[in-house]
């Protein structure tokens, strides 16, 4: 899906991002994608930037206690890509941000709507 703005996510110092609709109907998307793919609770998740081909990524792993797992790959500094439901797959999918704090906050938005909290703090 295009993003209609440049900012996924705007953020300032008070820890009180604003994200975009596209943002909210993206972690909803990937939130019920990652529940449908880990039925075994409690779910575990690894966050990892790493470089690949001259580029920036981060890796944002999910498992469950019966070997299932779900990647989701953050691709920093390429054009915005927010996938659909029916675009996401059953064990991974693959999103442009244009930066590290779009990706960050996409990933801690994730975490809280699969925890049901928001006291998760990454």
């Amino acid at each position: 899906m295009e993003v209609a703005s440049d900012v996924l996510i705007e953020a300032g110092p008070m820890n009180r991002p604003v994200p975009s609709a596209e943002a909210i109907r993206f972690v909803e998307d990937i939130r019920r994608a990652i529940e449908a793919s880990l039925p075994v609770a409690p779910r575990k998740v690894s966050l990892m930037p790493y470089r690949y081909g001259g580029r920036e990524l981060l890796g944002f792993d999910w498992s469950d206690g019966a070997d299932n797992t779900f990647a989701v790959t953050f691709h920093i500094a390429e054009g915005q890509s927010l996938p659909a439901g029916e675009q996401i797959g059953a064990a991974s999918v693959e999103v442009g941000v244009t930066d590290t704090t779009d990706a960050l906050h996409l990933a801690r938005l994730i975490a809280q709507a699969i925890n049901g909290n928001t006291s998760v703090d990454l």
